[in-house]
């Protein structure tokens, strides 16, 4: 999830702390692909692992089972008012990235793509390909990809390009 949100929004990621200044993550031509097959996987809670996935990157942050009561309470009686400001800024900083992973979800068309229908079920890639057994659910799996980076096509484009394309698919 952090390197797909660093590709949308290096900007906010930068200011966020999730990645330096000097790190400047490639935008893939298939990062639309890559983001819908991955809130098909994380459905409703898509959301919850952007955050997640901003937390944890977090300056000092630590994994839950390294955490226990004594250093909470140290933690806590260590933070001073310029250290709150610190984490109240890097805070602030997170929630706009959120903010701004929410608004490119938005822009690309992909929240609630766990519920999009796939244009080509496998009668029809079996029909079209005379592909059988687990040849089938690969050919089903680059069909939902083709699609997710042709929003607009048609069941028939789908066709069109199986027909065409179904020898060279994995």
């Amino acid at each position: 999830m952090k390197e797909i949100m660093c590709q949308l929004c290096p900007e906010a990621c930068k200011k966020a702390g999730v990645i330096s200044d000097s790190e400047s993550p490639a935008v893939d031509v298939s990062l639309r692909v890559q983001l819908g097959i991955l809130m098909r996987q994380l459905k409703e809670l898509w959301r919850v692992s952007v955050v997640l996935a901003a937390c944890l990157d977090a300056p000092g942050a630590r994994g839950v089972n390294e955490l226990d009561e004594a250093d909470a309470i140290t933690a806590l009686e260590a933070a001073d008012t310029e250290h709150k400001a610190v984490l109240d800024a890097s805070a602030a900083s997170r929630a706009a990235l959120c903010a701004e992973m929410d608004a490119e979800v938005e822009r690309l068309g992909l929240n609630g793509v766990w519920n999009l229908k796939p244009l080509l079920g496998g009668k029809e890639i079996m029909q079209v390909t005379g592909a059988k057994g687990p040849r089938v659910g690969i050919l089903t799996s680059k069909a939902l990809e083709w699609q997710l980076a042709n929003p607009h096509a048609t069941k028939e484009d789908g066709l069109a390009w199986l027909e065409q394309s179904h020898e060279s698919l994995g």
